[in-house]
């Protein structure tokens, strides 16, 4: 399953603005997300899928069409 960003969450995040920065506007997997957030805010493992499950649930990340 692919995923794309799509609106900037309400309140500021280091994890959407590592995403957009990385991605832009192009598709990506969980894991390149989970890589991403663990390498750019130096995240354990759980901590990054927290925040990518956060940015889902906001939808600020939705399901590539």
């Amino acid at each position: 399953m692919t995923y794309v960003l799509s609106e900037e969450p309400r309140t500021s995040s280091e994890a959407f603005d590592a995403l957009l920065n990385v991605f832009g506007s192009e598709e990506f997997t969980s894991a390149d997300a989970m890589t991403v957030l663990e390498t750019a805010l130096e995240l354990e493992s759980g901590e990054a899928r927290s925040e990518f499950n956060r940015l889902l649930r906001n939808g600020a990340i939705e399901e590539a069409e």
